[in-house]
């Protein structure tokens, strides 16, 4: 147990953004879909585009975490979630599990090493997760667009037909119909 105001050891976990070649397209930007009948598409890929942009970049942000031993004095303990917390300057807020005390440096290296360790390992099983909106097979994105052009085609169809029909039928202000045949 710590008490306010006293230096103690705080193991620190720090991240970066770092980027990698997209595990979807690898870098080259788009995706080659053969579709049932063994035609082609080429289409962006969707898990590189930067946000607020079409483009596709070939890279995605990874983020990076890395563990650190520093100090830092304690300005607060409070009581969260059944367990103790204590705010740190500089530093933010540790659990107990993350203070040690000045002379005990190489149990807080120890647990910053760990800590790393298991980032590390973490970070070797899961290879680039897709994004939320990215949850969709890439033969599903085509399906799902060739539809929407389809329908739209339809839909240009119609609505020429209807300002044909409306051109037949125009009259004029005696009622006469504009369209002599």
């Amino acid at each position: 147990m710590f008490n306010i105001g006293e230096r103690v050891l705080h193991v620190r976990r720090r991240h970066s953004t770092r980027y990698v070649d997209c595990p979807d397209c690898f870098g080259q930007k788009y995706l080659t879909v053969i579709l049932g009948d063994k035609s082609t598409v080429t289409i962006a890929c969707d898990q590189c585009k930067s946000p607020g942009s079409d483009w596709s970049t070939g890279r995605v942000p990874k983020t990076v975490y890395g563990y650190t031993v520093e100090e830092a004095v304690i300005d607060r303990i409070t009581l969260e979630y059944g367990g103790m917390l204590y705010d740190l300057t500089p530093g933010g807020n540790a659990y107990p599990e993350f203070i040690f005390s000045m002379q005990d440096r190489p149990a807080a290296e120890a647990c910053a090493a760990k800590r790393q360790l298991d980032a590390d390992a973490l970070e070797a099983k899961e290879p680039g997760t897709p994004s939320e909106h990215q949850k969709k097979s890439w033969a599903w994105n085509v399906r799902y667009h060739r539809q929407c052009i389809r329908g739209a085609e339809n839909d240009i169809a119609y609505h020429r037909a209807r300002l044909d029909y409306a051109r037949h039928m125009a009259k004029d202000e005696k009622g006469k119909s504009l369209v002599d045949t």
